[in-house]
């Protein structure tokens, strides 16, 4: 059971993302109503739909990572590689290769994972995950990966810095989900490659 503070953390998480989805997929409708009506082709249509997409999958994805995850919830194979497809349609891919279904906190904790990783690819690249419901590994290989100290040192065990920035929350976070589930996290950091597996 997470500590009262992180729970309601992870509630106000996921109301904000309940909150937001709503309207961002609006968006979405009112972009495919144009185009269902023949609107002409135009740039900045081009710019919100994609624009809206990026936004709704991003949503999703952390209302996943951040949010509060029971482990009577399970989440398919098919529903994390649709989020993932949306959530990362940019220069970063991130492939869902494994196909069970698995429970909502290993869900939270693979977002969490991918979300380290993604920090240490700025320039994009290629994320895979692969496993099995009971141990998933989150890798990457990419000549311009980026090191991620201190942050990377607080999966192996190491102290979370005072002044963590929030876009490194995640890096706090997964040893936390990890702990509250009985997952054992290891990690590998190499001059071109990265795995957090569990």
């Amino acid at each position: 059971m997470p500590h009262p503070n992180v729970l309601l953390a992870q509630l106000i998480a996921s109301r904000i993302c309940h909150d937001l989805i709503s309207p961002v997929g609006a968006i979405n409708n009112g972009v495919e109503l144009f185009d269902m009506a023949g609107g002409s082709p135009r740039p900045e249509m081009g710019l919100i739909r994609d624009s809206a997409s990026n936004a709704s999958g991003r949503i999703r994805l952390f209302r996943l990572a951040f949010g509060a995850a029971h482990r009577d919830q399970a989440v398919s194979a098919s529903e994390m590689a649709t989020l993932l497809r949306t959530a990362f349609s940019g220069p970063l891919r991130v492939i869902w290769a494994q196909s069970d279904t698995i429970i909502r906190p290993r869900a939270q904790a693979a977002c969490l994972a991918i979300l380290c990783l993604e920090r240490c690819l700025p320039g994009g690249g290629e994320i895979v995950v692969s496993g099995s419901a009971e141990a998933l590994s989150i890798s990457s290989a990419s000549p311009t990966l980026r090191r991620h100290d201190p942050f990377w040192a607080i999966l192996d065990g190491g102290p979370i810095p005072e002044d963590l920035p929030p876009a490194e929350i995640q890096f706090a976070l997964l040893p936390d989900i990890a702990r509250q589930n009985g997952f054992h996290i290891t990690s590998e950091h190499a001059e071109t490659s990265a795995k957090i597996s569990f």
